[in-house]
C-alpha cells in the first residue's frame, strides 16, 4: 500500500505545491458533481463553508449563485490567489488562511459544507472522525456536507487522490451524520480521468456525539 498521509497532514505541504503551481486537481472550473449535486438535492442559496478551498473556483463559483460563501484553506498562496480571483469576478466572499482539524474557528454555524479532496487525506480513522466531527460542529442541523473523495475501487496508483472505501468514509461520519448519497464515480475527467472516487452527500443529525 502506498502510504502518503504525513505529508499530506504537514500545512509545508500544501504550501510548497501552491508555489511551485504543482495542483493537478485544480482544473480552474467548477466542480461537475457539485453542480449535480445542488441540482439533485435541491440546495437553495445560503450560507456555505467550502473546505480546503484552494485558488477559491468552487468558492466563486457557489456566490455567484447566491451563496454566501466562506472558503477555507490551509495554505496562505491558496488563499491569496483566491481572493484575487474573488476579485477579478466580483464575488463577495470570505476567505481564511486556517486548518479546521487544529484551530477553533469564530464562525457561526453553516447551512452547507463542500469539501472536495479534504476529508480522504487522512490515513488515521480517528482523524477522519475528527474532522467529520468538525464539520458536523459547523453546521447547523440538518443541513448537508458533500464531500469528493478518492476511491479504492480501481488499481492502485502511485499517483493521484487518496484511496479510501466506503467502510472508511462511512464510520467516520454516522455518528454525526445521516447518509444521503454515496456514488461511485471518477474524481475528475479533466485532471484525474482514471481515479475512481466517491461522491458523499450527508445530513448533520440533530444531536452530535463528543469528538
Amino acid at each position: 500500500m502506498v502510504h502518503r498521509e504525513q505529508p499530506l497532514l504537514d500545512p509545508h505541504h500544501w504550501e510548497q505545491r501552491y508555489r511551485d503551481g504543482a495542483i493537478p486537481w485544480d482544473s480552474s472550473r467548477p466542480d461537475v458533481h457539485l453542480q449535480r449535486i445542488l441540482q439533485e438535492h435541491q440546495i437553495p442559496p445560503c450560507r456555505g463553508l467550502d473546505v480546503g478551498c484552494g485558488t477559491g473556483t468552487n468558492t466563486v463559483y457557489l456566490q455567484g449563485l447566491g451563496f454566501q460563501m466562506t472558503g477555507l484553506d490551509i495554505s496562505p498562496t491558496a488563499i491569496g490567489r483566491a481572493k484575487e480571483r474573488a476579485i477579478e469576478q466580483n464575488a463577495d466572499c470570505q476567505f481564511l488562511n486556517a486548518d479546521l482539524l487544529t484551530q477553533v474557528l469564530p464562525l457561526e454555524p453553516f447551512s452547507f459544507v463542500f469539501d472536495r479532496g479534504c476529508f480522504h487525506i487522512f490515513e488515521d480513522p480517528d482523524l477522519r472522525a475528527r474532522f467529520a466531527a468538525r464539520v458536523a460542529a459547523l453546521l447547523r442541523p440538518g443541513s448537508l456536507w458533500c464531500s469528493l473523495a478518492g476511491s479504492t475501487d480501481g488499481p492502485e496508483r502511485e499517483e493521484g487522490p487518496p484511496r479510501r472505501s466506503a467502510t472508511q468514509l462511512c464510520g467516520a461520519i454516522e455518528p454525526h451524520f445521516e447518509i444521503l448519497e454515496l456514488r461511485a464515480t471518477i474524481f475528475s475527467a479533466e485532471t484525474h480521468p482514471d481515479a475512481s472516487a466517491w461522491v458523499l452527500v450527508a445530513r448533520r443529525r440533530d444531536l452530535l456525539y463528543e469528538a
